[in-house]
């Protein structure tokens, strides 16, 4: 069986960390890439040319971007494939009731990716991107995720290192556990300045016939441009007209 390459990796591992090494916007030079994948240049340049060959990595002139293949991809792999789908509508209705920013995001380990943003009136200084990702415990869509996980992925939360992103983060324990409680007894979860000081969120879980969320959907605005408690009861109906449209059969 051939083994890792000098570095202690496999190429396929190393071909992966240097997709993750791309910015979340934008397009890349190969030694800023090099830089932030950790990697030689020569040995970027190498990997780099399958994954342009596949399309899983385009030339911008003489800059680098993510190809379309891995949207593809991450289409597929985007949990349920109707999820986006069924959740859209009642997002736009939302968008509009709320005048906000509105989220659609999915757990992955500790983290929550965003599989759809749609912004409103009123537009929000939020920095999710579609296809981002961001700690759990950061956002609202995350703790409205967590507090309706199972007990394991809830210990690989709370025993982790939670960064702070402003004074207001949950960075302790004990506090973020209480949080968790809060949420599952009202329903809803609320970020008041925890990842962005001037922004405030609102989320509700999507659930599953066994009551375990499958993904979440928020709203965020500017603090003060929403009534929170208003905001709540429209994402809380918002999330379970969702999850009562994912528990319809398929028409034949």
């Amino acid at each position: 069986m051939r083994s890792a390459q000098p570095n202690g990796r496999a190429p396929v591992d190393r071909a992966f960390g240097i997709l993750m090494a791309f910015p979340e916007r934008g397009s890349v030079s190969l030694g800023e890439l090099a830089r932030r994948a950790g990697y030689p240049k020569t040995t970027v340049h190498d990997l780099l040319e399958p994954l342009i060959r596949i399309g899983a990595v385009e030339r911008d002139g003489d800059l680098l971007r993510l190809g379309l293949l891995l949207f593809e991809l991450g289409m597929r792999a985007s949990g349920r494939p109707d999820l986006r789908a069924v959740a859209l509508p009642h997002m736009q209705d939302l968008m509009t009731a709320t005048g906000g920013t509105v989220h659609l995001a999915v757990r992955d380990r500790t983290d929550v990716v965003y599989l759809e943003k749609l912004v409103g009136g009123r537009p929000s200084p939020a920095p999710s991107v579609v296809g981002g990702r961001m700690p759990i415990h950061l956002s609202a869509v995350g703790k409205a995720i967590l507090a309706f996980s199972a007990a394991e992925v809830v210990a690989d939360v709370v025993e982790a290192d939670l960064e702070a992103a402003t004074r207001s983060t949950i960075t302790r324990r004990e506090d973020l556990l209480a949080e968790i409680g809060r949420v599952r007894s009202q329903g809803v979860a609320v970020d008041r300045g925890e990842l962005r000081a001037d922004l405030v969120c609102v989320g509700a879980p999507i659930r599953d016939g066994a009551g375990v969320a499958v993904a979440a959907i928020s709203v965020a605005a500017r603090t003060g441009a929403v009534n929170l408690a208003l905001a709540a009861a429209k994402v809380r109906r918002t999330a379970a007209a969702v999850a009562e449209a994912l528990a319809r059969p398929v028409p034949s």
